[in-house]
């Protein structure tokens, strides 16, 4: 496995990721309204490809991409993994390329509005919730944040 910088021709490959990842997972947790709102404004290659300038990182195995993680320096915007990857270090080696670029920039706090679905996984990777539940936009989410030392 490979992990390395998002580059603009790995965007349509990207969104399909997100799409499909999202449809699987993370539909019971959005009103439909939500749902079509939420892919297009962050999974669409359209709404990708106006974000190359945050930190965005894929993870490879045979040239396929089959992670992606994508921050504004200490917050956790986007983090899917394939189906097939996953519970298979993926998503760590993801999460441990963002710590390292969040500590080189002197700060030692990564924060998430982690998806229903996705609150046992930041769990396992050391995040904290932060406060209760929330919903907004048709998306609920729980807002958590990890300390990096």
């Amino acid at each position: 496995m490979n992990i390395r910088r998002a580059k603009k021709q790995d965007i349509k490959n990207i969104s399909k990721l997100l799409i499909n990842t999202f449809n699987k997972f993370l539909l019971p947790y959005f009103t439909k309204e939500g749902a079509e709102n939420f892919k297009n404004k962050k999974l669409s290659t359209k709404s990708l490809l106006s974000r190359m300038n945050q930190y965005m990182f894929v993870a490879e195995e045979k040239e396929q991409i089959i992670g992606y993680i994508e921050a504004n320096l200490n917050e956790i915007q986007l983090f899917f993994v394939n189906q097939k990857y996953q519970g298979k270090g993926v998503g760590k080696a993801l999460m441990d390329t963002i710590e390292l670029i969040v500590k080189k920039k002197k700060n030692n706090v990564i924060y998430v509005k982690a998806s229903i679905y996705a609150v046992p996984i930041y769990t396992n990777l050391g995040f904290k919730k932060t406060t209760g539940k929330r919903q907004i936009n048709g998306e609920q989410y729980q807002p958590m944040k990890k300390i990096i030392n």
